[in-house]
């Protein structure tokens, strides 16, 4: 289902007590965004955190507060708007922002926000909600393979000695680990999950500790299950979370697991943190402790792409609704802020539907990687010039994976380079400045499909001692192939050629010096037209500050399906924001190819 517009909502913390949460909505539609004035969003927590017992009341003040500020009911009005005229088969993704020194926040029920009609509003695949948080953790996702999932399960012995962070005059409940068992198993596997389960014998094959559960993760799981009791526990000043695992009657310190899976070369795609009643529990709601939700931000942050949490003790009868359906549906294709509602849209006739929360780090939603535009065949290599034997290795042989050319025969010294990634390393050549350092440039060579990616704009520009450019040279040829002698050269008005120009890196300097080359040079502010660029043989993009639209992202994978060589130009540290927004890495995405913050 495509998304046509995203809503963003970014909280920060409150200046003086009760005065209100700075709010700054932002609207992004056909590419363009609105920014609406920044408000006061006038939350009493106090007030809220009494209503919790009182599901319907809680959910009526809250979206009564909410509202209560016309530029949030304004943005909310013209996004709802939008959807209702493109029709069915569209969708809204809403994401909301938390400041980290507004950590509060994360104890309120989004997810049972309702409209100014009252009708709930995260309850199906049209409008997509998830507690958005960025990370400087952040590797890049990898395509869908066979899914793994690890489960563990944990009830340590005298639980009912341990102090319930519920209510300390009574004990924790043991937790009823077969149910628990079969029903994470029997969601995971008919949604075609491999599943391997810990949890004491006889019930799993290893018990649920610490150690064990970190070092199982490292043989590499998509999504990883965890059912324990956990609590909060404050000492001078700071709330730490804790969780029973099996490693004793003592709970552990909840950020040793967040800091094994931080350290980690391959984390999970997801992790759900799962609370559950108790075996003959009667079905009624618990006040929450907060302990998993608030694990959410830290696993995000720590580079998990999406983590679902409970806040507070779901209903086993609705997790038997819940997670199967959500399960299914996130297999289907890895979009998990819309499995996300249609699961929930599943229980809503549950009092509990609002307990599992999605707190993710991924702009589009995808935990994995889409199919890329470039399926492998054999490699073809085209002549190239004489005049640098390294370059020519770069570009035709394919004997390795990595190549190495000094980066001051590319760029000059002055400038700071970027580092760019693939995400489906299979089909990328790495151009480094020496061994074992990151990539400045990777070329994609398959069949007719060519792709180069430049860590540093001020490559396209760069003159040698002699006044040449050999890096250049060879990489036109190569990205040629036997297509026209014409670039198509990207000038939106969000290009950095245009918002940051230089004496020697702006838009007259790379036409001059393309025409100097032997090209023609057409120079356009959109990329959606595919007859357009068919025309040509090199599409050049140089740091593109702006969102690329849907279309344009379709008509650059045709061209490049079609034999058009792509050459893209980027420089990650320059972002300003979290790299999942960076409009380079959004159109790259397709591509498998990203740039970093190093």
């Amino acid at each position: 289902m495509p998304v046509i517009a995203e809503l963003e909502f970014t909280i920060g913390p409150e200046l003086t007590p009760k005065a209100g949460y700075p709010v700054s909505p932002r609207l992004s539609l056909n590419g363009q965004d609105e920014l609406f004035p920044a408000d006061l969003l006038k939350l009493d927590l106090d007030e809220l955190a009494s209503l919790r017992a009182e599901d319907s009341k809680y959910e009526a003040r809250f979206s009564q507060l909410f509202f209560q500020s016309p530029n949030i009911k304004e943005a909310f009005e013209k996004a709802a708007a939008q959807i209702d005229q493109a029709g069915e088969g569209n969708a809204l993704r809403i994401r909301l922002l938390i400041d980290p020194a507004a950590q509060e926040l994360h104890h309120v029920r989004w997810e049972c926000l309702r409209d100014t009609s009252g009708n709930p509003l995260f309850n199906g695949d049209t409008v997509l909600f998830s507690r958005f948080l960025s990370s400087h953790n952040l590797r890049p996702l990898t395509p869908r393979a066979q899914l793994k999932a690890l489960i563990a399960i944990a009830s340590p012995p005298n639980l009912s000695q341990a102090i319930n962070p519920e209510d300390p005059t009574i004990g924790l409940a043991p937790i009823d680990v077969p149910g628990e068992k079969q029903r994470a198993e029997t969601g995971l596997k008919a949604a075609g999950f491999d599943v391997l389960t810990l949890a004491a014998p006889p019930n799993g094959s290893r018990p649920a500790t610490l150690e064990n559960i970190l070092a199982e993760l490292e043989n590499g799981y998509d999504v990883f299950y965890l059912v324990c009791h956990g609590g909060l526990v404050t000492a001078n000043g700071a709330v730490t979370p804790m969780l029973w695992l099996e490693d004793g009657e003592d709970p552990i310190d909840a950020t040793r697991l967040v800091e094994g899976i931080r350290n980690m070369a391959h984390p999970p795609r997801l992790v759900v943190l799962a609370s559950c009643q108790s075996a003959g529990a009667d079905g009624v709601s618990a006040a929450a402790s907060g302990t998993l939700s608030a694990l959410g931000p830290l696993l995000a942050t720590a580079g998990v792409p999406s983590v679902v949490a409970m806040q507070g003790n779901i209903k086993m009868s609705t997790v038997n609704r819940f997670m199967p359906l959500f399960l299914s549906e996130l297999a289907k294709d890895g979009h998990i802020d819309r499995a996300m509602g249609k699961a929930r849209g599943h229980i809503l006739d549950c009092n509990d539907y609002w307990m599992p929360a999605l707190f993710m780090r991924l702009s589009d939603g995808f935990i994995w990687t889409q199919p890329t535009a470039i399926p492998p065949s054999a490699p073809v290599a085209d002549p190239l010039p004489a005049t640098n034997p390294a370059l020519a290795r770069f570009f035709t042989d394919l004997s390795t994976t990595t190549a190495v050319l000094p980066l001051e025969q590319a760029l000059d010294p002055s400038a700071k380079v970027g580092e760019v990634i693939p995400t489906a390393p299979s089909i990328w050549k790495l151009l480094t400045p020496a061994a074992n350092m990151p990539a400045y440039a990777m070329a994609s060579v398959f069949a007719s499909h060519r792709i180069l990616v430049l860590g540093h704009e001020g490559m396209l520009v760069f003159r040698d001692s002699t006044g040449k450019n050999p890096f250049l040279d060879s990489a036109l040829t190569w990205l040629k192939g036997s297509r026209p002698a014409k670039v198509i050269l990207s000038l939106k008005p969000t290009d950095t050629l245009v918002k940051f120009p230089s004496n020697t890196l702006n838009p007259g300097a790379l036409q001059l010096l393309l025409v100097g080359h032997g090209y023609s040079v057409e120079t356009v502010a959109t990329l959606r037209d595919s007859t357009q660029l068919a025309q040509a043989g090199i599409v050049i993009i140089a740091n593109s500050w702006g969102p690329f639209l849907p279309q344009e992202i379709a008509a650059l994978t045709g061209f490049v399906n079609g034999g058009g060589g792509l050459l893209v130009a980027g420089l990650g540290w320059s972002w300003p924001h979290p790299l999942v927004f960076y409009p380079m890495n959004v159109l790259m995405k397709a591509f498998a190819a990203q740039w970093t913050a190093n």
